[in-house]
Parts: C-alpha cells; sequence; structure tokens
C-alpha cells in the first residue's frame, strides 16, 4: 500500500501536464521580448520625430533676392594709342626712321593736346619683308625691315576734354611723314572703390524691399538678415541692356554706367 495516498495522483498531476507546464513557463517570456520590441519601435518613431523637429528649427524658412543698384558716371582718364611702323633696307635705318617718328608724335601730343606729359611706347616689333615689283624676279627681290611700336598717351581728368581733339588730329601726323597703322581712343575709370560702398548699401536697401513684398504677399513677416553673397559687378556703356555676371569693364563711352548686384537672404516669420 502507498503510504501516501496523494502521491500517485501528485506524481501522475504532475506527469500529464508537462506541456501545459513548459508553455507556461514560456508565456512571461514571449510577452517580454514583444514588449521590448514594441518599445524599441516607439522609441526609435519618437527619435525620429525629434530629429525632424529639431532640423525644421535648426533650418529657419529662407527667401533669396537678387538687390541691384546702378549709377551713371563719366570716365575721368583717356588714353590715346597709336600704332606706328617705320621700314628701311637696313634694321639700322628703319629703326632710326622709326625714332623721328616717336619724337614727331611726342611733339604733336604736347602741342595739341596742351599736355607736358610724354606718351609711352611699347610692343617694338621687328620684321622682315621682301620687296618685290610685278616685274621683278624673286630673286632680285630686296628685303624690307619693317619696325612697329604702340605709343599710348594718358589724359587725366582735367585734359580729357583735348583726348578727341588730338586723335582727330592724328591724321595730320600722316602728312608729316609718319606712317600709322592704327589709333584708337579709350575712356576709363582710373577706380571704382569710391562708388561701391554707397552702391553695396543701396543695393542691399533694394533687396530688402523687395523681400518684405514678397513676404507679406505670402503671408509671412521678414527676420533678420541671413546672408550676403556677391553678385555682380561691371562696367558697361551708356544706354546697354547687358546685364551679364562677367565683371564686363567697357572702354569706349566717356560716359559709363556702373552695375552691382547681390544675393541677399532673409529669414522668415
Amino acid at each position: 500500500m502507498p503510504n501516501n495516498p496523494f502521491e500517485d495522483n501528485a506524481y501522475s498531476n504532475g506527469a500529464g501536464n508537462d506541456s501545459e507546464s513548459f508553455l507556461s513557463m514560456r508565456d512571461p517570456m514571449v510577452v517580454w521580448v514583444l514588449v521590448c520590441v514594441v518599445a524599441m519601435l516607439v522609441g526609435g518613431v519618437a527619435w525620429l520625430a525629434g530629429r525632424y523637429l529639431s532640423d525644421q528649427q535648426a533650418t529657419p524658412r529662407t527667401i533669396s533676392i537678387m538687390g541691384l543698384t546702378q549709377e551713371l558716371v563719366k570716365a575721368d582718364q583717356a588714353s590715346l594709342q597709336v600704332t606706328m611702323l617705320a621700314r628701311g633696307d637696313t634694321w639700322k635705318k628703319a629703326y632710326e626712321k622709326l625714332e623721328e617718328q616717336k619724337l614727331k608724335f611726342s611733339k604733336y601730343v604736347a602741342i595739341a593736346g596742351n599736355s607736358s606729359s610724354l606718351p609711352h611706347f611699347d610692343g617694338l616689333t621687328v620684321t622682315t619683308i621682301a620687296n618685290t615689283k610685278p616685274d621683278m624676279d624673286a630673286s632680285d627681290a630686296v628685303a624690307v625691315y619693317v619696325v612697329k611700336v604702340v605709343g599710348t598717351i594718358t589724359f587725366n581728368e582735367a585734359l580729357i576734354g583735348q583726348a578727341v581733339r588730338v586723335n582727330e588730329g592724328v591724321k595730320s601726323l600722316i602728312d608729316d611723314g609718319v606712317e600709322i597703322l592704327d589709333s584708337h581712343l579709350t575712356y576709363q575709370l582710373s577706380s571704382t572703390a569710391k562708388y561701391r560702398e554707397a552702391m553695396l548699401a543701396r543695393a542691399v536697401t533694394n533687396a530688402l524691399g523687395k523681400a518684405e513684398s514678397i513676404a507679406k504677399a505670402g503671408g509671412a513677416r521678414l527676420g533678420r538678415l541671413h546672408r550676403v553673397e556677391h553678385g555682380f559687378f561691371q562696367v558697361t556703356a551708356l544706354n546697354t541692356i547687358e546685364n551679364a555676371i562677367d565683371g564686363r569693364v567697357d572702354v569706349q563711352g566717356l560716359e559709363k554706367v556702373i552695375k552691382l548686384g547681390l544675393n541677399v537672404t532673409y529669414s522668415l516669420k
């Protein structure tokens, strides 16, 4: 007889519920794993949402506008360039003749231009050509030395009015035996720095006015100045529609237009 009448029942009950006990032991683990996964997903979503909001706050809305301004000015400097050449059957004769022509040009400029400034000569070149005639045999051709130089005279603001008269009278040098290949007159600004500061301020003011109008139309308010970047600076001829961003400088007209553009960025509220 069994000592304990309940031992067999207890034993049999335990043995018969092995699979049930197995599941009951692992149910909390499954739940714990599921809880961890859900928590991780929720945390990841929260982190991404926080990162997005942080980025939105760190990168404010902005508006970028091109601020434009221009100013009509007159050249304060003129330059006359005259290309002269001389010929001779020897290098020495050609060079001596060129020196005579340079002296005549200097005297002409001093008188016609009412200036004591002396021309600057550069770009000296020497070439040799064969002087032939239609009825001459090529073997009888005579070598001719040709020397060429560019003479430049600069007129300051006080004498700039004389530059046109000097240029128009260059043909008198031809009558005096000077061989002129080319001549042209150009006008320059000795410096643009004195215009830049005031123009920069006007360009920013121009951009501010346009930015305020656009912001108001879009239902926003303009915030602080965010960034200013250089756009273009150029000197063009009067009455031109050019607006290229290449920093070009006009040298043809006495009257010029200085154009300046800035890329200005404002934050929006």
